[in-house]
């Protein structure tokens, strides 16, 4: 028997969700487009409504409640400038500060609606001041946990090693940054260099090939204070003065109220190059491995979020089944100790969140540009976005997700296209919605 539209949409058809939900905003002139990726439906809402992500979400889950449908999957709102992962039966309050990429988490324990048409429709501006119907005394449930990320690439605040090159006021080293820094639970880097006083290297340093970086033990101290939770130190540097340099980088960063992981011995090399290419890489007649199958091993090994380091330049970023996987964060800093020309000078901030399970709830690329000295600055010509979207499609273009130009990561929908459906003209971006034939 052929199941109606309210019937395919409580199971979940797109294309049964699309057409009631469009029914209840025809009035308004509104349109929304529905679509299935993988595990995830994406609700693409009319950008051209100037109505808030907290609007249009209140909006779907009334409808949802009405209809009956009890989604098991990520139901993803998309309206432009901002999107919304929505997982029933948690419930996260969107932040107002991130609208270009907002990924709150809402819902009740069991929703449905009753169908679009017969539920008196109100404008999402309005929906969340509609009057509320009696409801019982909820039961207290625990908040859900949502992880929000910022990782940075290298991190070297200068050395006193083998002679001085210390700012003169190195709390300003950071200042420019520091606020783009703010607001997640972890703030990541990878410090190359020992912070100590030993004086003593264990690498013969020559000037042009081999180096050491020592920072003075108050530099944990800012670190802390420009906003860093946690330092990777498996990486070339962190060893520059021995086990003993090493023990005292630990204790400073400790005793400021920094974590850190990792040792010599635990390093994945990656070439200088910008590419990332599916083969083994050599470098300086070093076999340093496939940086591909390498990050989706770990991937597969149960990683949530891969952030790689080592080339010194940004590389290609990508979603793996689902976790996202930066092969190169490249420099953040390096004040008067590493290189600036051109894309070593590209930077960026990755702010990511992710939920209880590990699942990626939505990523974004905060471009900065390292300039002068090798001091970071905010970058609004977006260089760094640029080069990454460049090299995603030369390197991943398999990618589950899209880099968009405002830096933010969204599952893929459609390459760039203007096409005519039963809809009329889908604008030339697909970003915001799809087009149905």
């Amino acid at each position: 028997m052929e199941l109606s539209l309210r019937q395919q949409a409580q199971q979940g058809h797109p294309q049964a969700l699309e057409a009631l939900i469009n029914q209840a905003l025809s009035p308004q002139g509104l349109r929304v487009r529905v679509q299935k990726r993988g595990r995830q439906l994406v609700i693409y809402c009319d950008a051209r409504a100037q109505f808030s992500a907290q609007a249009w979400t209140r909006f779907i889950e009334r409808g949802f409640e009405r209809l009956g449908y009890r989604p098991r999957q990520t139901i993803w709102l998309d309206g432009g400038q901002w999107q919304v992962a929505v997982n029933w039966g948690r419930t996260t309050q969107v932040s107002p500060a991130w609208l270009s990429w907002v990924l709150g988490v809402v819902g009740a324990s069991s929703l449905g609606f009753g169908g679009w048409l017969a539920y008196q429709w109100q404008p999402p501006a309005t929906i969340a001041q509609a009057t509320r119907e009696p409801q019982p005394t909820p039961v207290p449930t625990p908040s859900p946990t949502v992880i929000t990320i910022k990782a940075v690439g290298d991190v070297i605040l200068g050395t006193d090693f083998p002679d001085h090159r210390l700012h003169p006021e190195p709390r300003r080293l950071l200042a420019q940054v520091q606020a783009a820094l703010a607001g997640a639970d972890v703030v990541f880097g990878n410090l190359e260099g020992a912070i100590t006083r030993h004086p003593y290297s264990s690498k013969q340093v020559n000037g042009y090939s081999v180096f050491a970086f020592r920072m003075p033990p108050s530099y944990a101290q800012i670190l802390k204070e420009a906003g860093f939770t946690i330092f990777n130190l498996a990486n070339n540097h962190t060893g520059d003065f021995g086990d003993i340099g090493l023990r005292d980088t630990v204790h400073h960063l400790q005793t400021a109220g920094v974590s850190s992981f990792g040792k010599r011995g635990e390093i994945f090399y990656q070439t200088g190059a910008l590419r990332t290419r599916n083969h083994n890489e050599v470098f300086f007649g070093e076999a340093r491995g496939n940086p591909i199958l390498f990050n989706r091993r770990m991937v597969d090994a149960g990683a949530d979020l891969v952030l790689g380091h080592g080339p010194h330049v940004p590389r290609a970023m990508e979603v793996y089944r689902g976790k996202l996987i930066a092969y190169s964060l490249g420099n953040f800093i390096g004040y008067r100790t590493l290189g600036t020309q051109g894309e070593l000078g590209y930077s960026l901030i990755l702010a990511t969140r992710l939920a209880a399970d590990g699942q990626l709830l939505g990523a974004r690329v905060i471009p900065v540009i390292i300039q002068g000295e090798g001091i970071p600055v905010p970058d609004r010509h977006q260089r760094t976005i640029k080069l990454i979207q460049k090299l995603n499609r030369l390197d991943v273009p398999e990618s589950a997700w899209v880099l968009g130009d405002d830096g933010v990561m969204r599952p893929f929908t459609a390459p760039p296209s203007t096409q005519t459906s039963a809809y009329g003209t889908c604008p030339r971006t697909l970003e915001s919605y799809v087009c149905f034939i």
